[in-house]
């Protein structure tokens, strides 16, 4: 299945995996009407990073992993002094991961929301359309 970046695939009937997707019957020498589609806007996930004792932390790592098989990669951005945005993730479930290696050193990893694992990690949902804000962290040094 093809992507355009920003439009949130999707198969036939309204369905996110393949696996769930309503079978169009197709016969040879004649079309199959009306198997049409309107898709929405990927989605994203915002919010800030700082140090225990410090302002917003520039090049940190934030990845968004994907829970469920959506085909979709995990997503990595970089944060700025003004925070980071996830964007054009595929509608669906994800776990968030805080770490060093964008530029920043020195911190500890930290998975959202306030979790040591991934399986300890907080679930963040992301509908179509739709910006999850406010997802955050307050990393304490490495060491």
């Amino acid at each position: 299945m093809a992507t355009t970046p920003g439009l949130a695939p999707q198969w036939y009937n309204d369905q996110l995996i393949q696996g769930t997707a309503t079978t169009v019957p197709v016969s040879v020498g004649s079309t199959t009407a009306s198997i049409d589609a309107v898709l929405q806007s990927d989605g994203q996930i915002s919010g800030t990073v700082s140090g225990a004792s410090a302002g917003p932390l520039s090049g940190i790592c934030v990845t968004a992993y994907p829970l469920a098989s959506t085909g979709s990669l995990p997503i990595v951005a970089a944060t700025g002094s003004s925070g980071y945005t996830l964007a054009d993730l595929v509608p669906g479930q994800y776990t968030v991961r805080f770490s060093t290696g964008c530029g920043a050193l020195g911190y500890a990893t930290q998975w959202w929301k306030d979790a040591a694992s991934h399986s300890a990690a907080t679930v963040v949902t992301v509908g179509p359309s739709q910006e999850v804000s406010g997802i955050s962290a307050t990393l304490s040094k490495s060491g």
